[in-house]
């Protein structure tokens, strides 16, 4: 029997894209700072029993969600006056006040050591600076709520060998 062994919760790697870029493109940008992540996927299932099931129930999938939460440390970059905020986070702090098209990012993740976790998809853009004591650092809560399928895509570390 071979061994077990754990793997790391910072395995997963997220990134966006600026203004409404092709998601093909080549300009993805990480999301930096990130502390916690949390992909969700949710069933919407309904009853289809039948007289011929003899009293047992049954569930159909009849459509599917998808969902993201990134907390993410708020840490800024850059001399003195001119101080700027991860520019990942700040794509999706940008598109949670917007309506429609412009209230969505396109953003992908996938497990930064390689293998079959990867996927990408449109996504509403939430952001909640989570507040805190006199002490404790800034943190945001990135919500990033599917807005349509959430695709399979190659994984990119094992697309661009070398990087």
């Amino acid at each position: 029997m071979n061994d077990m062994i754990s793997t790391l919760a910072r395995k997963f790697k997220v990134e966006v894209l600026p203004g409404a870029d092709d998601p093909t493109a080549d300009s993805w940008l990480p999301i930096r700072g990130v502390q916690e992540f949390t992909p969700g996927k949710d069933d919407n299932l309904e009853d289809d029993s039948d007289y011929d099931s003899d009293g047992w129930t049954s569930q159909t999938r009849t459509g599917q969600s998808w969902s993201l939460s990134v907390k993410v440390a708020r840490k800024q970059s850059g001399a003195a006056g001119e101080l700027e905020y991860d520019p990942g986070q700040e794509i999706v702090r940008a598109a949670s006040d917007q309506f429609g098209i412009d209230g969505t990012v396109h953003v992908r993740w996938y497990n930064r050591n390689g293998g079959d976790e990867a996927y990408q998809g449109r996504a509403m853009a939430g952001f909640a600076d989570d507040g805190g004591s006199t002490t404790a650092l800034s943190t945001a809560t990135l919500t990033l709520t599917g807005n349509g399928a959430r695709e399979r895509i190659d994984n990119p570390v094992e697309a661009a060998p070398g990087e």
